[in-house]
């Protein structure tokens, strides 16, 4: 599993500072109930809920409840590369990177038991919706020593421990991931005692699988599944617009792109096939 929070189940498995409203897009609280914008937008002081409980699992159980150690802990991980955890499991969190924020925080500070503190080199008006999404997730600090004592960090991607609605059972790498309800969780109660997520099956072997009954929904189809999903009566399509800006780039200096009529075919084509 990555450490950035990339690998399918993510969002089940960890809670983050911030939510968003997935039909608003609206910032809600997470973990942390309030907060503060500083320095005009260059520091982030956030307020956290009070007695979270981290999920029990097989392999670890926790002494105590969710404070700032945690957040310091997951987001100092991501943004200092001297941290001991940085680099385990190849260090690689290309999201922020993608974004230039592996160098924009200066510092991560735990101002009480409840109260952390974010200071950025300079404003950015876009970083609390960075923490608001899955590559932003607040592991156990309190595990995470455990497992440096015992020599086995690796695990901390591999066997997680966080505070989400629903907790790892079992991983089988290229095949599939089993979730089970976490009964403790503090928000709400997940309706479902078990979540499998296949991620073996791609393209039309996943159509497949929906279609037969073997799996109950499909994320993200191909746009070119559109129309079998829509005719199926057995099935119930839900449409959402994107947080995301899509276009096309021709390069008008090579045949046969340099013909405006093939632009404009292409443009009318993807057009019809656009979800």
């Amino acid at each position: 599993m990555e450490p950035d929070g990339r690998y399918p189940g993510c969002a089940q498995l960890h809670d983050r500072l911030l939510d968003v409203d997935p039909y608003t897009y609206r910032l809600l609280p997470g973990l942390a109930q309030s907060r503060e914008v500083l320095d005009n937008g260059a520091t982030y002081r956030f307020h956290l809920r009070k007695n979270v409980p981290f999920q029990t699992t097989a392999w670890f159980k926790t002494t105590r409840n969710l404070n700032t150690d945690d957040v310091v802990f997951s987001f100092a991980r991501i943004f200092d590369q001297k941290h001991p955890y940085h680099k385990v499991n190849g260090g690689e969190y290309s999201y922020f990177y993608s974004l230039k924020f592996d160098g924009s925080v200066q510092s991560i500070k735990k101002l009480d038991d409840s109260t952390v503190e974010i200071r950025l080199q300079a404003p950015n008006a876009s970083f609390l919706w960075h923490l608001a999404t899955h590559y932003a997730p607040v592991l156990s600090a309190e595990y995470a020593d455990k497992l440096m004592y015992e020599g086995r960090q690796e695990m901390i991607d591999r066997e997680p421990v966080s505070s989400g609605p629903f907790l790892l059972n079992e991983y089988r790498l290229g095949q599939y991931i089993c979730l089970v309800r976490n009964d403790v969780y503090g928000k709400w109660q997940p309706r479902m005692r078990q979540v499998v997520i296949d991620i073996g099956a791609g393209g039309n072997g996943q159509l497949s699988k929906l279609l037969t009954g073997e799996c109950n929904v499909l994320a993200y189809p191909a746009a070119s599944q559109f129309f079998i999903l829509r005719d199926d009566q057995r099935l119930r399509l839900a449409l959402r617009p994107g947080m995301k800006i899509a276009y096309l780039a021709f390069n008008t200096r090579k045949p046969p792109l340099n013909n405006l009529k093939v632009r404009q075919a292409i443009t009318r084509w993807q057009s019809t096939i656009r979800v």
